[in-house]
C-alpha cells in the first residue's frame, strides 16, 4: 500500500470513528439531560479523565453519575454504607452499576479515553469536540447559556 492510499484509510478510518463517537455520545447525554452543562464544565476546565475506570471515575458515563448522584450524596454514601444506611446503599448500588455497563469499546467511551485529567478545548482536540458536540446538544434542547 502507498503512503497515499494509506493516508486516504487512515483519514476514513478517523471520521468513521468520530461520526459513531458523536452519534453515541449525544444517546448517552440524552439518558442524562439534567447533568449534561456540568459535564460541560468539567470537560472545559479540564477535570475529565476518560481513562480512569476505578474510584473516582471520570469516564463519560462515571462522570454523569457522579454530576446525578452529587459530591455531597456520594462522601455520604461512602461513610455510611458500612453503616447499614439503606439509601446509601442503593446509591453505591447504582454507581457500581453503571461503572460495570460500561463498555469501554464503545465508540463515546473510546473518545473520552483520548480526553487525560488537565486537557481542556484548549489543549486536546478531543477535548475541543466533546465539548462541541454538548455544546450542539444542549442547544438543541434550548439548555445553552
Amino acid at each position: 500500500m502507498r503512503d497515499s492510499q494509506m493516508t486516504t484509510f487512515a483519514r476514513s478510518d478517523i471520521i468513521d470513528h468520530a461520526i459513531k463517537a458523536r452519534l453515541d455520545i449525544i444517546s448517552v447525554l440524552e439518558t442524562s439531560p439534567r447533568e449534561v452543562t456540568g459535564l460541560l464544565r468539567l470537560v472545559e476546565s479540564g477535570e475529565i479523565n476518560g481513562r480512569l475506570y476505578e474510584g473516582e471515575c471520570k469516564c463519560l458515563l462515571g462522570t454523569l453519575t457522579h454530576l446525578k448522584l452529587g459530591d455531597a450524596a456520594l462522601n455520604k454514601e461512602r461513610r455510611s454504607y458500612d453503616k447499614g444506611d439503606e439509601v446509601y446503599k442503593c446509591m453505591l448500588q447504582q454507581i457500581s452499576d453503571t461503572i460495570r455497563s460500561v463498555n469501554s469499546t464503545s465508540p463515546a467511551e473510546r473518545w473520552f479515553t483520548y480526553i487525560g485529567q488537565g486537557d481542556t478545548p484548549e489543549t486536546n482536540i478531543h477535548s475541543r469536540v466533546a465539548a462541541q458536540w454538548i455544546r450542539e446538544w444542549l442547544d438543541s434542547k434550548g439548555m445553552l447559556k
